[in-house]
């Protein structure tokens, strides 16, 4: 309920960056539709994302507006732009809602039905996922897909019943079809059966350990299988172009760089199992099975000192890096080459972008993890193996010299979330009272939980990607890479204005101009060539460093400070730093600042 109900709030009164590309009447959305009815099979790949998912799932939308309503061309412009944005979003809004039963289900079946149901109340009421479930993009719909098969495939190597194997498989599929990123599954999943054999295997009567590695082999083949049985069935293109399919895979942007590495260490495998009878597995089974306490003690450890000295550098005025800094510029060129700020800074997001009553658990429970001396759950040993995903999540975009922002990291913050209900779980299991007290304690931590959730919702809404909980100082924000939230009130705003079909503004966010009713201009050249007919100038805090870069005036930077001049100010949430401000051009002193 909470969830729908935030979700719903503003749902077509908003223009994000880059959903032209998906919605318009030449956008990928419709392009796939079109080219599946006139039977051009061939051209259903739409994007190189490759967002099939997308396509189908917002397509519902298509159902509901006349295709003269949505805008032409992969512009902003429409003739009902509040109808076209409701109805292609909301279908991915439910879609998503949808998907957190299925967190449940799993959820339950790998932990038990206090971290199901705590996760449901972190993961569905998170203002970042709730922001991304409402508009048309390939990260709307990663975040469950992804975690959802990693979840799947935990629960199968707990119990090893076949379904969940095939379900990890069918969700990987899904999520590849979303977003090429998801390639890092197949170099993690190889790990894991591996890791868990090598950390957990058992001597059985009835399969020795070269036979156990064999197995582990050969369900990680039928895992692939199904993965790629998913994308062969809901892409048109591969059923035409079969060698396509290496392109969402192998040689898919995410995984062109390593999959030579990949292959290498699979025949490696193929060679110890087949032919050395897993000889050298079965040696770091025996090296480092006693030791499996310490590894997943060490991987709480790193994680922790990650997280403490991110803080420390936030509290003392981030002296030693500073995030906002690399933010503002995550795929520049001119990026210092320096590993330890870029990790940090993907921490600085996920610390601050998940609200208190989640981030506290995780702590507790990593020194838990750090401290304890006999664990009765198998909570250690799982919340470690989401510990090392997210470790060489980061890793990997590092190396690759991407800063992972809000968007780029969502798939994170659902598994930040389930770190949390198991911490809340240990805490209980720490508890030394009855039963029956616990029972009620959980129902009202649960309703706690909930209420404040509400009011953290409640204090952001809209702009749901804006939130950074209470921890973070005042001074500092973390959307700085925002996608164009308060376009729609910015809109509005100059729409209220006398004659507002007479006006001509200029935007560093083209989302203005959806909903703006007079001569909307964005861009280096519309500033140049207007730069002395524009009545107003619509600036976006994010946005400062390059329209700084590009357009070369002076003025703009005193602009874009929060003391500078502004007919109307939108503060997104709590934070003056993040705003968008409306400012009268002709009052503006371009020459003598």
């Amino acid at each position: 309920s909470i969830n729908l109900t935030f979700g719903l709030y503003h749902l077509g009164e908003k223009s994000v960056v880059d959903e032209p590309l998906w919605i318009s009447n030449e956008g990928r959305v419709l392009d796939f539709w079109d080219n599946l009815k006139e039977g051009e099979l061939w051209k259903t790949k739409i994007s190189d994302k490759p967002g099939v998912t997308v396509a189908i799932i917002s397509g519902l939308g298509l159902n509901f507006v006349q295709r003269e309503e949505i805008a032409p061309e992969k512009t902003v412009s429409s003739s009902k732009p509040v109808k076209v944005n409701f109805s292609f979003r909301f279908p991915i809004l439910i879609f998503n809602l949808l998907m957190l039963f299925v967190f449940y289900y799993f959820l339950k079946n790998l932990f038990n039905q206090n971290t199901a149901l705590f996760s449901l109340v972190f993961i569905g009421t998170s203002p970042a996922i709730i922001g991304l479930s409402t508009i048309v993009n390939p990260d709307a719909l990663l975040w469950s897909f992804l975690p959802i098969s990693l979840l799947s495939l935990l629960t199968f190597l707990k119990n090893q019943k076949n379904h969940f194997l095939y379900w990890s498989g069918v969700f990987l599929g899904l999520a590849l079809l979303t977003k090429y990123v998801a390639n890092i599954l197949y170099v993690f999943f190889i790990f894991l059966f591996f890791f868990n054999l090598v950390l957990n295997y058992k001597k059985s009567k009835n399969s020795s350990f070269s036979e156990t590695a064999k197995k582990c082999l050969k369900d990680y083949l039928v895992l692939v299988a199904m993965s790629l049985m998913t994308i062969y069935l809901l892409l048109p293109e591969i059923w035409v172009n079969p060698g396509q399919i290496l392109k969402l895979t192998l040689l898919s942007e995410a995984f062109i760089k390593v999959y030579p590495l990949f292959l290498i260490i699979l025949a490696l495998l193929a060679l110890d199992i087949y032919l050395l009878k897993s000889f050298v597995l079965e040696k770091l089974h025996n090296f480092f099975a006693k030791s499996r306490n310490l590894i997943v003690k060490l991987i709480s450890v790193v994680f922790l000192i990650l997280v403490g000295l991110t803080l420390v550098n936030v509290f003392s005025k981030m002296k030693l890096y500073d995030f906002e800094a690399v933010l503002l510029s995550p795929r520049s060129p001119s990026f210092p080459d320096d590993f330890f700020q870029m990790m940090f800074t993907d921490f600085y997001i996920i610390c601050f972008g998940i609200a208190l009553t989640a981030f506290i658990p995780i702590v507790f429970l990593l020194i838990k993890n750090i401290f304890y001396k006999k664990s009765k759950t198998e909570n250690f040993y799982w919340s470690a193996c989401l510990l090392i995903f997210i470790l060489l999540y980061y890793l990997g975009s590092t190396v690759n010299e991407v800063i992972a922002t809000v968007r780029y990291q969502i798939i994170i913050f659902p598994l930040m979330f389930i770190l949390a209900a198991i911490g809340v779980d240990e805490f209980f299991l720490s508890l030394k009272i009855k039963n029956k007290t616990k029972d009620y304690l959980k129902i009202a931590l649960l309703c706690l939980f909930s209420l404040i959730s509400v009011y953290n919702l409640y204090s952001i809404k809209p702009f749901y990607l804006s939130y950074a909980n209470s921890l973070l100082p005042k001074e500092y924000i973390i959307n700085l890479k925002d996608m164009g939230e308060g376009s729609y009130e910015a809109a509005e705003y100059l729409n209220s204005l006398a004659n507002p079909e007479e006006l001509i503004v200029w935007t560093d966010r083209r989302g203005v101009c959806a909903f703006f009713k007079g001569t909307c201009l964005s861009g280096q050249d519309d500033f140049y060539q207007n730069e002395d007919k524009m009545d107003y100038l619509i600036l976006f805090a994010g946005n400062r460093n390059r329209t700084v870069r590009t357009v070369h005036a002076d003025y703009l930077r005193e602009l874009y400070t929060v003391e500078g001049p502004s007919d109307f100010y939108l503060k997104k949430g709590t934070r003056e730093k993040d705003f968008v401000k409306v400012i009268n051009a002709k009052k503006i002193d371009k020459y003598n600042n």
